[in-house]
This record gives structure tokens, C-alpha cells and sequence, in this order.
């Protein structure tokens, strides 16, 4: 629920970031729309685009230190993951191969304690050891070097309980203050050993001295000389004896410190993995960033190109309407002359015709249409008859040979 919260959170944060730079961008494409050759107008322009570059830097810094922290996060939650997965899969494979328990036996009677001679401190802190589970409380490894992790980073503090208990699914807040309780007594057992062993070591340095003191005092006396190197052969002899148990013990103390010390080798070795591996991942998200930069200015120079093109077409709209209203008017006007010109064809043309009507109507002859009078001798004939009287009478023809009629004539 809380990361749901704070994912809600971030995406109105990131909603509001972006619509107030599309607000900005917007604000410039307004103003490229009523370019001004003044320098006022490029002033202006200028001091938009350094606000919206800042902007958009600064967003960007924000998001890439927001996706950092998360990819850190993702990094650390893996590598706990896999560690979980390994030690869930290391206790398969333990209960597969534990075999059945023996009864405990008991401890042999000839054998000889180790610590009997050294500091008791050191065998309080072996018991201890002994008791509690060895030297990481009866924790795997994982878990002890989880609870260190945490530790170590907050100092000892109480607030590391919290944090640690979340990083530990397997263990409760109890087992860690109790596991805290027990290192802090481990840690004094073990500067408690280490003084012990100091001054046991100083005391041993003074016995010896003392009895090679006693040694050259001695020399003047033969049995008292025999005496005491029987005597010097037999505490020469449990001085072995107490060496060789020192060094039992020892080898025992150094092992464990040695394992102590092949674990934090560990620890810091995979501590620098994932240092260089962040480090490598930090320089590949700087490569990307720098490469997004890119991309994104030639982004932002291509906008600059289309919102040129954008202004020089609406310009280029513009005049071609300007144009195109002025060719309009002259082709109204040339219609308009045209139509005059036709109606002043078309007047004069009527004017001919009425012309033509009127002198038609003057000089036009009507004639009657009478077929008959095709075979009547014509007034021309008649008048040159009767000037002829009669003798032309006498020689006058009364019957006329004639073609034959067409067949389009006959009846008329």
C-alpha cells in the first residue's frame, strides 16, 4: 500500500512536470505564429527556450537521479534475493544429506585438556564458543554477514534492529536482539582472551628469565647443579608440554581467526564486485543519458525545423490565398467584360436582323401562285401579236411540241 502511495505520488508529480512544459512549448508555438523582424520579438523567443531547456534538464536530472536510486535498489534486492535462493537451496540439500544421528559418546578419559594450563579466560571464551554455536552464534553464514552489513553501517546503533529484522525474513526481532546481545559478549570474551593471553605470555617471559637467573647464580655447586638441571630438564619439559598445548590452542584460536578473516576477505571482495558492477552500470547509464541527449536535441532541432516549415507554409497558405482572391476579382472582371461584350455582339446582331426585317418588309413582292398560267402565252407574246395583227395570225403555231414532264412536275 505504501509503495502503491508513493508510485501514485510520483506519477501526478511526473503528469504535472510534463504538462507544464507542453505548456511552454505551446506558448512558443503561439508566439512563432506572429513573427516580428524586431529585436524585442527574438529577445523574447530567446528567453522561452532558455526556460524551456532548463526545464527539461532539470527533469531530466530529477528522473535519472529517481531511476539511480531505483536501479541501486533493483541491484541490492536481486543480490538478496539470489543469497535467500542459494541458502533456501543449501538447506534442501543439507537435509538431504544429513545421515541419522549416532548417540553422543562420552568424552575419553585419557585425553588431555588443552586449556588447562592457559588463562582461564581462554577457556571461557571456547565454552562460550562451544555454547552459543561457534563464532557466528549458530547463524549461517548469510545471515551473520547481513546482520555485520548493517551493523557496521549504523555504527551499532539501535536503529540497525529495525532494518535488520527487514532484511532478515528468516528471523525475528527477538532472535536479532538476542543474536546483538550475543555479540556484544562475544566481543568482550574476545578482548578479555586477548588480554589474558597477553599476560600470560608476560608472566611465562618472566618465569623464564627468573629460573635462567637462578641458572647462573648456581654454577659453583655441583649437586645443587645437577639438581637444578634435572630441575631445569623437568620444567624444560612441561614448559614444552604447556608450549605445545599453547600452540594446540593457538592453532585453534587461528583458525578461527582465520576463517573470521577469509569471511570479511569475502565480504569486501564482493562488496567491490558490486561496487565496479555499479560503477560499470553508472558509466552505461551515462553513455545511454548522453545518447538520449542527443537523440533528444535532434528531437528538439527537428521541432525547430517543422515549426519553421510549419510558419513558412502558413505564410506560403496566406499568400497563395492572397493570390488566389486577386485572380478571382480579375477573372470576375474579365467575365464581366466578356458578358458585356457578348450582350453588345448579341444587340448589334439584333439590331442587323431587324434592319434586314424592315427592309424585307419594303421591298418584298407577293406573288399568287397559279399553275395554270405555265402553258398561257406571257404578256410579252400577247403584245407582240396583237402589234403583229394578222398576218402573224396566219403563221401563228397553236400547237407546240413539248418534252416530256418530269414526274415531280406532272400535276401542277
Amino acid at each position: 500500500m505504501k509503495y502503491s502511495q508513493a508510485y501514485h505520488k510520483d506519477r501526478i508529480k511526473c503528469k504535472k512536470e510534463v504538462y507544464q512544459l507542453k505548456s511552454m512549448v505551446n506558448r512558443f508555438h503561439d508566439e512563432l505564429k506572429n513573427i516580428q523582424p524586431t529585436p524585442q520579438f527574438l529577445e523574447t523567443l530567446k528567453v522561452i527556450m532558455e526556460e524551456i531547456e532548463s526545464s527539461i534538464m532539470l527533469f531530466k536530472e530529477a528522473q535519472r537521479e529517481t531511476y539511480e536510486e531505483l536501479m541501486l535498489a533493483e541491484v541490492q534486492h536481486s543480490h538478496e534475493v539470489n543469497a535467500l535462493q542459494k541458502k533456501f537451496e543449501s538447506w534442501a540439500e543439507t537435509d538431504q544429506r544429513v545421515p541419522a544421528t549416532r548417540p553422543l559418546t562420552s568424552k575419553p578419559t585419557g585425553a588431555k585438556d588443552v586449556t588447562s594450563n592457559l588463562p582461564p579466560e581462554v577457556a571461557q571464551y571456547t565454552k562460550f564458543l562451544e555454547d552459543t554455536g561457534g563464532v557466528r552464534g549458530g547463524w549461517d553464514e548469510y545471515d551473520h554477514n547481513t546482520f555485520l552489513k548493517w551493523r557496521v553501517r549504523f555504527k551499532g546503533k539501535d536503529q540497525f534492529l529495525r532494518e535488520a529484522t527487514s532484511r532478515l525474513p528468516t528471523k525475528t526481532a527477538n532472535e536479532v536482539r538476542d543474536h546483538e546481545i550475543w555479540y556484544r559478549e562475544l566481543l568482550t570474551r574476545q578482548e578479555e582472551k586477548r588480554l589474558a593471553i597477553k599476560t600470560w605470555k608476560e608472566k611465562k617471559k618472566g618465569e623464564k628469565n627468573e629460573a635462567l637467573e637462578e641458572l647462573s647464580d648456581s654454577d659453583s655447586e655441583a649437586e645443587r647443579q645437577a639438581e637444578r638441571q634435572q630441575s631445569l630438564m623437568e620444567k624444560e619439559r612441561q614448559h614444552k608440554l604447556q608450549k605445545l598445548d599453547s600452540w594446540k590452542l593457538q592453532r585453534e584460536l587461528e583458525r578461527a581467526e582465520a576463517e573470521e578473516r577469509r569471511l570479511h576477505e569475502e565480504k569486501n571482495r564482493k562488496r567491490k564486485a558490486q561496487e565496479e558492477k555499479l560503477r560499470q552500470q553508472e558509466l552505461r547509464n551515462k553513455v545511454a543519458e548522453y545518447k538520449k541527449q542527443q537523440k533528444e536535441e535532434a528531437e528538439f532541432l527537428e521541432l525547430e525545423v517543422q515549426s519553421h516549415e510549419v510558419v513558412m507554409s502558413e505564410q506560403q497558405r496566406e499568400k497563395l490565398q492572397m493570390d488566389k482572391e486577386r485572380i478571382k476579382l480579375r477573372n470576375e472582371y474579365a467575365l464581366l467584360q466578356k458578358t458585356k461584350h457578348l450582350q453588345e455582339v448579341e444587340r448589334k446582331k439584333q439590331q442587323q436582323i431587324e434592319r434586314e426585317r424592315k427592309l424585307r418588309s419594303q421591298y418584298e413582292v407577293s406573288v399568287s401562285r397559279d399553275p395554270s398560267r405555265l402553258l398561257q402565252p406571257t404578256q410579252g407574246w400577247r403584245s407582240r401579236t396583237k402589234e403583229v395583227g394578222a398576218s402573224a395570225e396566219a403563221g401563228r403555231v397553236y400547237t407546240m411540241q413539248h418534252r416530256a414532264v418530269p414526274t415531280w412536275r406532272q400535276g401542277l
